[in-house]
Formats: C-alpha cells, structure tokens, sequence
C-alpha cells in the first residue's frame, strides 16, 4: 500500500511544475517504475483499480491510474512470465467489473476520456495474450455488454419495435464499438505494421486467422442489428428516443453511434470474409446511411463503402462485387442532390458537403481505379475484363462531372481513375487505331477541363517558374503546383491518344486568348494569358515533339529517321509549313506579349524561348524582338530583384541554346551591341551587413549569401557565352570586358581592413575576381593540343591573370579573396593553357602560403586540373608543391570534427586529397611521390590512406580510397611475368611504371595490409548488401584482388588459397572455389558477383 502511495506522490510531482528538483526526482523514480514491469505491475494495477473506503469514487487520481495500466500493459506484452494463471484471471475479473460499473452502471470516467481510451488498450493487450485460447468468449462477453436485459433497466421503455427484448446502453454500446476498433487496428493497419518486430506480426496474423474462424460472424451480425436499430432511433425526434437507466439515447446519441458503428465496420471489412459484409440483408442497410439527413453520417457511409469496395481479392470476385453494389446510379443521385444545394445556395456549399462531395469523388475513384485493375489483371476471363470495361465507361461521364466540380480537392480524388482509363484508351487505340465518337467526345471535354483546371485562380500570386519549389512559398501555390502536375498528365495522356484532339483543344484556348490580347488587351485578366503562355510551354511535353532540334517547328517530308540529321541540314525549313508548335510560336511572337503589365508575361515568353530556341533557326527573322524583350525593362533590367534575377539567367541559358545559331543571323557588331546593352549589369557593387561582428564573419557572410551578385554572375556569364561566337575578333572586345573587371580589383584595394568602408571594397575585389571566372568559363579549354583558342584572347587571359598575381601581393591574406582567385585561376588556365604557365607557379606560391580548410579542396582540384593540362611541364612544380599540400591536408584532417558540416567538409578534403593521388598517378608521375622530398611523407600517406579506408563509416570515402589503392597496385606492383598491360594502358598506369621506381617494401605492405582489408571490410555488420554505394564498394575491393591476381599470377593465387583464407578460419573447398572464380573473371566487375556470394556465406561483425 505504503509503494502504491509513493508512487501516486511521484506522478503528482512529476505534473507540478512548481519544484524543478522534485520534478525530476519524480521522473526518476517513475522511470524505475516503469524499467521493472514484472516487478511493479501489481502496485501499478492496484493503482488503476483501488477505491475508496466507501467504494463509490477511486483511491488515487486518473494520472496516477494511467500510469498504473501503462506499466501492465508493458509487463503483460514484454514480460509474460511474471504472471500466474490465477494473476490474469484476476486482472480479468478486475477489467471486466471495471467496465461494468464504470462504463455500463457509472459516467464513462466523466473528465478522461483518456482514462476511459487506456482501459480500451488494455483489454486490447489481454485479448492479444488471452484470446482464443484462455479468453475464447471475449468477443461475446463484449457483445453483450452492449444491452441490458428488460429486468435489469427499472425504466419505462419507448414503444419502438427495435427496442423489444434487450435495450441499448449508450454507454456500453459505446465503449464496446470503440473496443471492437481499437482490436482491429492494432490487428490489421498498414502503418503500425510497418514498425512491428515478426513475431509481433505473426501473432497479429495468429488472432486475425482466430477471429475469421470463431466470431468474425457474431460480432458483423451484431454490428448490422445494431446499425439498424440506430438508423431508426437517429431519424426519430429528441422525445422518441428511450431511458435506459439513467442514460438517454436521443437522437444525437444515436447518430453519434450510428457513425462509430459504421466506422467499425469499415475496419472490419477489410480482413474477414466479405460476404458478412455484403449480404442482401445488410447491403440496403448501408444504403439507408447514404440517405440519411446528417450529413456526417452519410460521410462515415462513404467511408465505410470506400473500405469495401478497395477490399484485396481476386479480380472475378472484385467484379461481382461491384456489380452487386451498382454504386454509380446511387453516386449520380448523390452528386445531383448536392449539386441542387449547391445552386439553392448561390454556388456555395457547407463545410460538411464539401467534406461529403470529396468522399463521393474518392468512393468514384475507387470503383474505377479497381475496374481498371481487372483490364490490366492478366488473370481475369476476357468477358470479365469486358464486363469491367463496361461498367468503367458508363462512369465516365460522372467522372467529368466531378472533375468540373469548383472545388480542387474533389477533382484531384479523381486524377488517378481518369489515368488508369486513358491508358486503357492508348492500348485499344493502339490495337483498333480508331476512335469512336463517344470517346473523342470525352477526350474533348476531359482536355478542356483538364486546360481550364490549371489556370490560376485568383486568390494565388504569380510564381515565377523554377524545377524545384523553395520550402519558403506557401501551402496553397504549392498545393496549387502540384495540382498542375496532374492535370498536365492528363493532358499528356490525350496527346498519346490522339494528337489532333490535343491541339485543337489546346490552339482554341490560345489562340482565343492571344487574339483578345491583340484587340482588347484590358479586357484579359493575367491569369487568362498566363494559361495561354503555360499551354505553349508545355505543349512539347504534351506532344512528346523533339524540341531541341529544328525538326520539330516543322511539317517534315518522310525520312528515315537514321538519315534525318544529315537531311535537316541540307534543307532551308524556312521554306517548310509549320508545325503545330511552330504556329503556335510564330503566333505568340507577333502578339505583343511582354508589353502586357503583369510580370508573369515576359518572363513566361522568356522560359518559352528558351525551351523551344530551335525554332529560330526556322523563323530568325522572330530573334531581334525576342531579344529586344529580353535587354529591356521588362527582362534584365526591370525592378523586382528575383524576377530580374530569372531574366537573367534565362538570357544566358537562351544564348547559351543560341550559340550555333546566332553566328548565322548575327554580325560582330549585333553582338558588339548586345554586349554594350549589357553593359550597366556589368558593373560591380556590392556592400556587407553590417551587423554581424567580426571583419572574417562579415566577409565569409557577404561572399556566401545568395544575393543578386548570384544573378549578376549569369549576365557576365552571358557576355562570355556572347564574346566566344563573334565570327572573326573576339579578343578587343574580351581585353575591354576584362579590363573593366581589373579596373574596379585595382581601385578597391584596401590599404588597412579597419572599417565598413575596407570591407566594401574587399567584397568587391572577391565579387570581381568571380566575375572574370564567369567571363573566361565559356571560352573553349586547351586540354588538349587539339583544341585551338579563339584569335587573340590568349593575351588578354595572360594580363588578366598577370593582374590577379600582383593583386595578390597585397590581399592573399584575406581568405574571401584567396578563395576567389584560386576558382577564378582554374577558369583562366584551362581557357589560355601554356601561356599561362609561368604564372602558375607564382600564383600556387603565394596562395598556399596562407590556404584554409575550406580552401584546401577547391586548391587541391586546381592542382588536379594542373597535372591533366600541363603533363610534363608541371612535374618541377608539382614536385615541390606536393609537401606542403600534403603537410597541410594532414594537419586540416586531424582537426576535431563538431557537427554535421564538419563531417562534410572533412569528407570532401578527404576525397579530394585521395583524387589528387591518382590524377598524379594517372598523368604518369608516380615517380614524384618517391623524390627526395616527397618519400618521407610516403609512409604517413600509406597509414591515412588505411586509416580513413578501414576506420571511416562514409562509404563514399572507403570508396575513394580502395580506388587509390587498387591505383598504386596497378603503379608499383610488379608483374611475376610480362604479361599485357592491364587495361590496355587506358590508365597510364603501365606507362607510369616504366618511369617510377618502387617504393620498397610496397608488396609486403599490399599483402599484409591492403588484401585483408578487402575480406574485412565487407564482412562488417555496417555494410549493406543492398545498398548501391556499398555493392560499389565491394566492387573496388574485388577490383584490387583481380589487378593483384593478373600482376602476381600464381603467387597471389597461392597466397589467398594456402595461407590468407585459412587463417581466417574459411574451409579449403570455399577458399579454392573463390580463387578459381577470381582466375577466370575477365576482370574485377566479372568478379565482383562471385565474391558477393562468397561474402554473403561468411559475413559476420567485424
């Protein structure tokens, strides 16, 4: 007794707020509680159950009983054998006394329903221990707490033919429906299934199998008894209902009932037999639910229907279902009554219809979506597929009255039925290519709908459109985005059908639109000349038209379509007729659209011509007004930053899609004069916020926030993309765009960094500096001796550069800037090649001396690049960089790592560190790596190349550095005979044997290291089989012990067979079996397969 009051006193504590200390200490003894179920769950029970003196209230408070029938439900599931069977008879006899006072005789736990909601969960967890075997009358015992025999109420009784013999108690009835829910839940709900262990999903199976067997019948039967006595107690008025006791059920009451008596019933029909369900008998039933005059009942009917009707079965017995039930006269009827509210209403209707109308479109959806499962069901009979096909087309006209329907969540229940159907459609017009009148008829009105759904409506702003949605924009444009999704599949669906309904659907609309446009411009709304423009931009998406060739704005003569390149560019299609996209261009081009004053109209004409720029080498002449538009107030140089900001970058990417076309309608001094236009956006400005403290803090901010810098980078961009297709000089004009870059880099050079002023101008030193990388980008990259430079740019890449080196005589000290310049040198050097060479050195120099961790990534890639482009030129320089990245990347990689950007940053450094090897080993200069000054950093970047592969749990990194490995293996293991080159060179790696000495020792470090590390590693409990990182992982491994085997032959063999896997406790046969397979792989992808197995028979924690 003196344990159960502690354990009250601690649950009141641990509510009372007002003492922190003994708030937790509370929490802590409860804890201790609640750890020890088989020790406390008869205190904690006796808690939940113990009365007063007097026995007409409780002994402790609802609190302190809830936490009593927590801790038994826990001992009950998880900790069985600390009961006797004398315990849970006991605990039995208590629940089932409690339920008849409390929930029979008493108030229901008045003040609790969470008490009252416990209890149910409890009596769940005896009947999951219990049933059948100790409890096997549960359900009937249950059942029959739902009446009280005549004898027992002491109160008048109502003369209604339902109530004779036993009446309903309120609640009772209530309390056993909820039950009866709470079982079949737990027993059969989808998500909680997800994280149940097996054993708990075997005995769900075990009692959902026992219930089928032995009460399934009683308890359906008692659900259609009750549900009719309530249909006639819930239509009847207030004084008609009846006393039971002291427990009135009026019609209220009855109603309220009524919807959790169908709500069980929903549960229950999808897992026992479906014909306790549907019965000749109980059917009408449900029906009269669908009629009645509260409108939430009629939902909870369609609910219920819903669950039937999507039941699991067999496709035969799905048909005769649906055939028995008939539900598209009874969804008619229901559509019409409330289509009739809603025109007695002036077009509005009610929460609750709404609510009603939506559960309609979802019952509609239903049925057709599980027609349609019987036309695809290769099982099913022909007749029965005909049959389905039957009744799914005579839905099909309530389909486009729902579709219709003003409100867009009925519509949207509806998009995957109308799916299903229209890919019924394509297949039989594939199969007659034909269409009757009806179909092409519904095609029609099913695009018109479908057109008129995905115009804005007017309680929406205009978005501008991008491929990804911000997290910040609004649940409504988002539900409204995704929305136009489906019903731009659907009009997809009809364009695969038939083609010509699409267009001529979709022209209507446009063309109706643009026309207005041209005559009465005031009198369209934007939303109206937006849905014309987004029709046009999605109209190739419609048609599946190839859109990024010419062909495509075209009505081409017949070709082949392997000789359909080769003939386009012999043709003037100017000449040609115009396809239906191309009308649709050429008529969207003469309007005056971007003139029209809301801005989602120039910046729509600018994503279409950007999407569809292959039309003007169709229609050049259509180029000089489109690009007038986009160099004009409406387009880079209007007001609002983040529709500037797309302009922007749509310029560039139009440009960018223009670059082989231009030169044909373009002259040096068209271009001259769009690089002049530009030029306003070309200058840079650009200042800090000032509220942030410290200059390295305010700086980092400045640089790495997105602002309209980020846009600006794309118009300089464009000026590159521009100056790269003038057809004879592009360097004078190039030396004038740099020039002016290096102007502002020079006249912001801070003489101190002291105040908001300094700052400004390092921000626009770095912003410069970015700048001229986005200019150079374009411009073609000498990798190779094949590729040529443009006449006489390389001198202005050459100054440019010259101009960087001297700024950073003076700033290579302010990390922004460093940061800056070594990004903007990459650009340089690939675009002037060896010219700049000279300059390479100084610029690593001065860099280096001060880098950063974040800038050891990006240097090192740079330092990558160098090796690919420059070969042999580079090895002096590249020889004594080498230790000091080294130094520097290991010092940066023993720093702590804190969080998750940490970790991200420290992988990146890693794998950049691990590629920078193998471009070394790949340009051929493995022989580096042993010079006099990089050979005793040789054995420190052996053990962190082990280290990181055998300790790191990022694949991605385990991944890069057994790639390293196989690399070195493939450099400095010898090979026991001539043989082949492995790859056939393709690597250089043979090459680069030739030139390097190997280390010593390498072999005796592979063998003992590397080789038990490629069995180790993939044996670990952390490695996924199934993951595709992880299987690739797996494949470098197998990678390493082929290159090995066709370097070493006979003696790797000898060594894994006789003396690795041996001593790794594998049997002789599988050792021999896997190096066999290893023999005859032809390489390590060949092999990967067969070690899979292998490791899958052996894999234990490491």
């Amino acid at each position: 007794m003196a344990y159960q009051s502690q354990i009250a006193s601690a649950v009141r504590a641990a509510l009372d707020p007002a003492s922190p200390a003994q708030q937790q200490e509370a929490y802590a003894f409860l804890e201790q509680v609640k750890s020890a179920p088989a020790q406390t769950w008869e205190s904690c029970f006796a808690l939940f159950s113990a009365t007063s003196q007097d026995g007409r209230s409780y002994a402790y408070e609802s609190q302190a009983r809830m936490f009593g029938l927590q801790v038994l439900d826990e001992a009950l599931l998880n900790h069985d054998s600390a009961f006797t069977h004398e315990n849970v008879q006991s605990i039995r006899e208590i629940m089932l006394d409690y339920v008849h006072r409390e929930h029979l005789r008493g108030q229901g736990e008045p003040g609790a329903p969470y008490l009252r909601n416990k209890s149910i969960q409890t009596l769940f967890v005896l009947f999951y221990t219990l049933y059948p075997t100790v409890w096997p009358n549960f359900f009937d015992e249950f059942l029959s707490f739902m009446r009280l025999p005549r004898e027992q109420e002491g109160a008048p009784v109502a003369s209604t033919s339902a109530n004779a013999g036993a009446q309903l108690n309120y609640q009772g009835t209530e309390y056993v429906l909820r039950l009866l829910k709470e079982i079949s839940s737990d027993l059969s709900d989808a998500h909680l299934r997800l994280n149940k262990p097996q054993s708990r999903l075997a005995r769900d199976a075990q009692l959902r199998e026992a219930v089928r067997a032995q009460d399934a019948p009683s308890i359906l039967s008692a659900l259609f008894t009750l549900l009719e006595e309530l249909i006639t107690l819930s239509s009847a008025n207030q004084a008609n209902g009846y006393t039971n006791g002291h427990h009135h059920i009026d019609s209220d009451k009855a109603d309220h009932l009524l919807r959790l008596c169908l709500a069980v019933i929903a549960e229950y029909v999808t897992w026992v037999d479906i014909n306790l369900v549907i019965r000749p008998e109980t059917t009408p039933l449900l029906y009269r639910c669908l009629e009645s005059d509260r409108t939430l009942t009629r939902i909870q009917a369609v609910d219920c229907l819903v669950e039937t009707v999507s039941k699991g079965m067999p496709a035969s017995d799905k048909l005769k279902l649906l055939q028995v039930l008939q539900l598209g006269d009874l969804l008619i009827k229901l559509h019409s009554d409330l289509q009739q509210k809603r025109d007695a209403s002036s077009g509005q209707l009610d929460e609750d219809d709404e609510a009603l109308l939506e559960r309609l479109a979802k019952l509609l959806n239903c049925v057709g979506a599980e027609l349609c499962k019987v036309l695809e069901d290769n099982t099913a009979e022909l007749s029965e597929k005909s049959a389905a096909y039957a009744l799914a087309s005579q839905l099909l006209p309530l389909v486009l009255l729902f579709l219709d329907n003003p409100s867009d969540p009925v519509g949207i229940h509806l998009l995957p039925f109308t799916t299903s159907m229209l890919s019924a459609y394509k297949r039989e017009k594939k199969q007659q290519n034909s269409m009757t009148e009806t179909k092409a008829g519904f095609l029609s009105t099913l695009a018109t709908i479908a057109i008129k759904k995905i115009m804005y409506p007017d309680d929406i702003e205009w978005q501008v459109i991008q491929e990804t949605l911000d997290s910040d924009e609004d649940d409504d444009f988002i539900a409204f985005s995704e929305k136009r999704k489906g019903y731009k599949l659907i009009l997809e669906a009809i364009g695969a059908i038939d083609m010509d309904i699409y267009n001529s659907v979709a022209r209507s609309a446009i063309d109706t639109t643009l026309d207005a446009l041209d005559s009465k411009p005031d009198q369209i709304s934007w939303q109206q000349l937006e849905l014309a423009l987004h029709l046009i931009w999605i109209h190739g998406e419609g048609t599946k038209a190839p859109v990024g060739g010419p062909a495509a704005y075209v009505q081409m003569p017949p070709i082949p379509k392997a000789k359909l390149k080769a003939e386009v560019d012999k043709m003037n299609l100017s000449e040609l007729p115009l396809s239906t996209l191309g009308e649709m261009l050429t008529r969207l081009l003469r309007s005056n659209v971007t003139a029209f004053p809301h801005e989602s109209a120039p910046l729509t004409v600018f994503e279409i011509v950007t999407r569809y720029h292959a039309y003007f080498a169709v229609n050049p002449g259509a180029m000089s007004n489109i690009l007038s538009a986009f160099l004009g107030p409406r387009g880079v140089f209007q007001v609002q930053q983040k529709h500037k900001a797309r302009a922007q970058y749509l310029l560039k990417s139009f440009i960018h899609s223009m670059r082989t076309i231009l030169p044909r309608c373009a002259t040096a001094d068209d271009i001259q004069r769009m690089l002049e236009a530009l030029r306003p956006l070309l200058r840079i400005d650009a200042s800090v916020e000032t509220s942030t403290s410290g200059t390295t803090d305010v700086l980092l901010q400045a640089a790495q926030v997105k602002g309209p810098f980020d846009a600006q980078r794309e118009v300089f961009e464009t000026a590159g993309i521009l100056l790269t297709i003038i057809p004879d000089q592009p360097g004078d004009l190039l030396g004038g765009v740099l020039g002016d870059l290096v102007q502002t880099m020079k006249q912001n050079v801070p003489r101190t960094v002291a105040g908001v002023e300094d700052l400004n101008k390092i921000l626009r030193i770095h912003h410069a500096l970015l700048a001229v990388g986005h200019v150079v980008k374009p411009f073609p990259q000498l990798a190779t001796p094949k590729t040529k430079p443009l006449p006489n740019t390389i001198p202005a890449f050459v100054s440019t550069s010259a101009e960087i080196l001297e700024l950073l005589k003076t700033t290579s000290g302010i990390a922004v800037i460093r940061a800056a310049a070594i990004s903007t040198f990459k650009n340089l050097v690939a675009a002037a090649g060896q010219a700049t060479m000279p300059q390479v050195s100084t610029f690593t120099t001065r860099v280096i001396e001060q880098i950063s961790y974040a800038e050891m990534t990006e240097f090192m890639g740079f330092i990558s690049q160098l090796s690919h482009q420059f070969k042999d030129s580079f090895v002096e320089e590249l020889d004594k960089l080498c230790p000091i990245i080294f130094a520097r990347t290991y010092g940066f990689l023993e720093q702590p790592v804190l969080g998750t950007d940490d970790e991200v940053a420290h992988s990146e450094l890693l794998r950049a560190y691990f590629n920078l090897i193998v471009s070394i080993l790949n340009a051929g200069f493995a022989y580096i790596l042993l010079s006099e000054s990089n050979q005793p950093h040789l054995q420190t970047m052996f053990n962190a190349i082990m280290h990181y592969t055998s300790t790191s749990t990022n694949v991605t990194d385990q991944k890069a550095s057994l790639t390293l490995l196989c690399k070195f293996i493939a450099v400095w293991v010898e090979p026991q005979t001539p043989a082949v080159p492995i790859n056939g060179n393709k690597d250089g790696s043979a090459d680069a044997t030739k030139l390097s000495p190997i280390p010593p020792g390498f072999s005796q470090f592979v063998y003992e290291r590397v080789v038990p590390l490629c069995f180790e590693l993939p044996r670990r409990s952390t490695l996924d089989f199934g993951d595709a990182m992880s299987y690739q992982l797996i494949g470098e491994t197998a990678g390493i012990l082929k290159t090995l085997q066709q370097k070493r032959g006979a003696e790797f063999e000898t060594f894994l067979r006789d003396s690795l896997l041996p001593s790794a406790g594998i049997a002789k046969e599988a050792s021999t079996k896997l190096v066999q397979s290893l023999v005859s792989a032809a390489d390590g992808k060949g092999f990967k397969k067969e070690f899979v197995e292998f490791l899958r028979t052996l894999r234990s924690p490491a």
